[in-house]
């Protein structure tokens, strides 16, 4: 199958990501680094900020919290694009409808599953950190998220079915 331009831009775009997606785990483990050994910098520093109105070093065990679910973040990122790389391949290679297909599309649909426990533990913290004191931008459940997580299994279940009929068509052909 000749490359279309959306796949072409789909695979620069994923790529893309995945270097940023590189990128926020070097800078999440720089900053767990630096609040473990910068630890006195930055208690001072959150100390002179919020001038006593709330426990600094709790403050910094959530921030770290924060930090791992960013790690844990990426690595179901990297899953969910390696694996949308892998099924632009085989629409480029003109047969999309394969095994391997579906089976990512599940694994997608685990990923996203992930992802959104992630943002509910996430959630959590956020509003720890607010009814600390400290200045925290909010939080909200995302409904789309766990909609579109549910699509997911859906296209991954129609995808194996399909591969199913296309394989038992060729059969009898």
């Amino acid at each position: 199958m000749k490359d279309h331009h959306s796949l072409t831009a789909a695979r620069w775009l994923l790529r893309g990501v995945f270097w940023l997606n590189i990128s926020s785990a070097i800078g999440f483990a720089a900053f767990m680094l630096f609040s473990v050994f910068g630890h006195a910098m930055l208690a001072d520093h959150l100390a002179r900020k919020y001038a006593g109105r709330l426990d600094v070093d709790t403050l910094i065990v959530a921030m770290r919290l924060l930090f791992v679910i960013g790690l844990a973040a990426v690595a179901v990122a990297w899953v969910i694009i390696t694996r949308l790389l892998a099924m632009i391949a085989t629409v480029t290679a003109g047969d999309p409808f394969v095994t391997p297909n579906a089976r990512r599309l599940h694994e997608i649909g685990w990923a996203l599953v992930g992802w959104q426990l992630l943002d509910l533990a996430g959630g959590v913290i956020i509003t720890w950190i607010g009814r600390m004191g400290a200045d925290v931008t909010g939080w909200t459940p995302s409904l789309a998220g766990w909609v579109v997580t549910l699509l997911v299994f859906v296209l991954a279940r129609v995808f194996a079915a399909g591969t199913t009929m296309r394989d038992d068509l060729q059969g009898t052909v």
